[in-house]
C-alpha cells in the first residue's frame, strides 16, 4: 500500500429521467487508496496472462506510469487486465491500483449477494486479492 483512503466522494445523479450515479474525475481519485503492483518480471506471456483483482470500493483503476489503463465500477465480481496487451512496459513501469472508498449510503445498486458488509462503518476500501491468471488456449 502506497497511501491509505480518505473520505468517500459524495456521489452526484444525473439530472436526466433516471437519476443515475455520475462517474467519478480524476479529481475524485485523490482520496483513494492506492497499491502498487509489482508483476514477475519472467511472466509467460504464452499463456495469455490476466492480473485480477477482487476488492470493494466504489470504482477501481489501474494506471501504468501515471497513464489510466483500465477502470472498474463495483459490481461484486473480479477486475481483470489483461497483461500481454502492455508487454514489456508493464513489467518494468510504475503499475498502481487506486480504490475510492465506497460509501454504505451510495445510491447505486449492487446484487444484495455481492453487497459488503460494512459493519459499523459508513465507508469501505479493501483490496482483497491480485493475482495472475493464466489463460491457456485449447488446441482446436
Amino acid at each position: 500500500m502506497v497511501r491509505a483512503a480518505g473520505p468517500a466522494r459524495e456521489i452526484p445523479l444525473s439530472t436526466g429521467k433516471s437519476h443515475i450515479a455520475i462517474a467519478p474525475n480524476d479529481a475524485d481519485f485523490t482520496n483513494a487508496a492506492i497499491w502498487k503492483i509489482t508483476l514477475p518480471a519472467k511472466l509467460d506471456l504464452k499463456t495469455n496472462p490476466l492480473l485480477r483483482i477482487r476488492y470493494v470500493g466504489d470504482v477501481a483503476r489501474l494506471t501504468l506510469n501515471g497513464k489510466l489503463i483500465a477502470d472498474n465500477f463495483y459490481a461484486g465480481r473480479e477486475f481483470d487486465l489483461g497483461l500481454k496487451r502492455y508487454a514489456p512496459e508493464i513489467f518494468s513501469g510504475d503499475l498502481r491500483l487506486e480504490i475510492l472508498p465506497l460509501r454504505k449510503d451510495a445510491p447505486i445498486f449492487i446484487e444484495p449477494k455481492d453487497r459488503p458488509n460494512f459493519g459499523t462503518n459508513e465507508t469501505l476500501v479493501k483490496l482483497q486479492s491480485a493475482e495472475i491468471v493464466n489463460q491457456v488456449e485449447r488446441e482446436k
